[in-house]
Formats: C-alpha cells, structure tokens, sequence
C-alpha cells in the first residue's frame, strides 16, 4: 500500500502526466488516506485471514469431516467473540498495528485525514455480530450428522480407534440413528442392532493399519477387504450398509449439495434460492425413501409433479410446500434476476 500511494503522488506532481491525469492521481490519493478507509479495510482483511478464509477453504473440501466442520467453525466463533466482549475491542494482528502506527494521524510518510474511531469501532462490531448471526443460522448444529459420524466418519474413527472395538462405542448413536431411518424400505432397525456389534471388531482391526481418511475410499478399501474373506459380506451386512449410503450421499457442505443438484438437473428457478446446507441435503434423501430406481418412470413422475407444486403460483412460490415436508428454519429468500440483453 505504501508503494502505491507513493506512485500516485508521484504522479499527481510529474508534468510528463496530463492535468486530467494528475488530478485524479491526486483525487485518489485523498480518498485512499483517509483513516476511516484505511480502518475498515484492515478490519476486513484480518477478518478474511483470520476467520472467513480457513471456513471457506473448509467449505471447498467435500470429503472435510462434519465433526471437524463444526469444531473449526465453534473455534473462529469464538475468537470474534473474544475481538468484541471487552470495552475496548481486541482486534486482529493487522488492524492493531495500524491504529498504533496510526495514532500521530500518519501512515507511514503519508499524512491521513482522521476519523471517529470510536464510531468506526462500534461498525465493525456491529459487523461481527451480524456475522455471527449468520454463521449461526447457515451452520445449525444437526444431531444426526454428530450421530452418522460418529458411526462412520474415518477421521473421528481414527481418533478414537483405541475404543472402536468396545462394545458400548456406537451404541447410542447407532440407536438414534436407526429409529431416524425406522421406516425406509428394506432396513430392518432391529437387525442393524446385531450388525453393528459383529461389524465393530474387523473395523478396530482395519483401523489400526488404514492411513486413507478419504470417506469414500475408506470405506471402499474396507469393504472390499471384507469381501474376500467373506462372499456373502453384502446380504450379512445389508442393513448397516444402508446407514453406510446414508452418511455417504449426506454432504458436508454447500458447495457439494449445489453441484449434486446441477449434475441432476431437478432444481429450476428464475432465481437463486438461498437455501440452507440441512433443507439441500434433506431433499436429496428424500430420494430414499422411494422404492423404485431414481430413474424410473414413478420417479420421474413424482418429481416432475412435487415441482409443480412447489412452484405453483397459487402455492405462493415453493415456500409454503417445501415447509409442509421438511422441517427447516425460514431460510428461503426469493431473488430475481434479469438477463443482460445482448445487443446484435
């Protein structure tokens, strides 16, 4: 930064440079030394390095561990909390060093045109704390998830693995889960009782040798493992097999639930609609619970007139549908956007 307002000082004296040239090198220097630009653009950048950019490299992960998702995003949490609960803000390493560099109204050699700081720090409160609200309401904790990956997430599996093999491990989660899950078709919720206890000795076994944490691959590589000692390993486990698909298809992030849904083409709109993580993954099980193949004619069917519905005009706009199946907080907020003409 200080480079660039030396060359625009620079250029706003050098006569090489037009009037008009000069005079708007000369406009932009004013406006980038002003200490309320200067505060907030720190503000935002610790903001970005220190909370935002880890969460959205998190995101952009599909195989990231949910567990680990919610441990990353409680601890960024935290640490804006802690930015903004004393009387006076403790802020990130960026804007700390420029408010003390900046007290004399200088910054670096350059003169800055002050501001209320106190008024400046109060926005950037109240900026966290609207951020806050935010992750909040995007990242509901879903007890489902902490039960699935508690069952089947490698990363949490390795963690634990001294206990996997014991015999309470799993058993409340797995108890959750398969009275969540009671009425698909084909599941047996008493069998998968059984199940899980005979499963839970080969899988502390292969843990203690497996060094893939990748969810898909782990439990590809393991499940093939069990299938040459054991032909008949598929109909013995059928049931914990489900629950295994069901925590393989749940996604761990938007990111994955918007392309699973452009890859399906099943969602249309003439906007965007924002859409909780829970409510796309929600809508994707429901594929579930139908006992046809997804590409079948009843399918097709079922679909094509749940749509219909759903954005039914009479039906004020998909809203008031999607609540009737699905039991989501009020996150849909309708847009509409406008194509750009081209002009021939």
């Amino acid at each position: 930064s200080q480079a660039l307002f030396i060359v625009l000082d620079e250029t706003s004296s050098d006569w090489i440079y037009s009037i008009a040239d000069r005079e708007a090198a000369n406009e932009l220097r004013k406006q980038l030394l002003r200490d309320d630009f200067l505060f907030t653009i720190h503000f935002h950048h610790d903001l970005h390095e220190c909370s935002l950019g880890p969460v959205t490299k998190a995101l952009q992960d599909d195989d990231i561990s949910y567990l680990e998702l919610m441990k990353l995003i409680d601890e960024k949490k935290k640490m804006l909390r802690k930015w903004i609960e004393q009387q006076t803000p403790m802020w990130g390493p960026s804007l700390s060093n420029y408010i003390q560099e900046s007290n004399k109204n200088l910054y670096g050699l350059f003169k800055i045109e002050p501001a209320n700081r106190k008024k400046l720090s109060q926005e950037c409160c109240d900026h966290i704390n609207r951020m806050l609200q935010e992750l909040d309401r995007r990242f509901v904790r879903s007890v489902l998830r902490e039960n699935l990956s508690i069952l089947f997430d490698p990363n949490y599996l390795m963690g634990h693995k001294e206990i996997v093999g014991e015999p309470e491990y799993g058993r409340d989660a797995l108890n959750y889960t398969r009275l969540k899950y009671g009425k698909l078709p084909s599941f047996d919720k008493t069998a998968v009782q059984y199940e899980w206890e005979l499963i839970k000795a080969p899988l502390a076994e292969y843990l203690k040798t497996s060094i893939n944490h990748l969810r898909r691959q782990f439990w590809k590589s393991f499940i093939l493992l069990r299938k040459t000692v054991n032909e008949h390993f598929d109909q013995q486990f059928k049931n914990i097999l489900v629950l295994l698909s069901i925590y393989l298809l749940s996604t761990s992030n938007n990111a994955e639930c918007e392309r699973g849904f452009s890859a399906a083409n099943r969602v249309q709109t003439n906007g965007r609609s924002r859409l909780l993580r829970e409510t796309l993954d929600t809508l994707l099980n429901i594929r579930l619970l139908l006992s046809d193949d997804v590409r079948s004619q009843r399918c097709q069917f079922v679909a094509e007139k749940a749509f219909e519905s759903w954005n039914d005009h009479e039906s004020n706009r998909r809203y008031p549908r999607t609540k009737l199946i699905i039991d989501v907080t009020d996150d849909y907020e309708p847009s509409t956007q406008k194509g750009v003409g081209v002009g021939k």
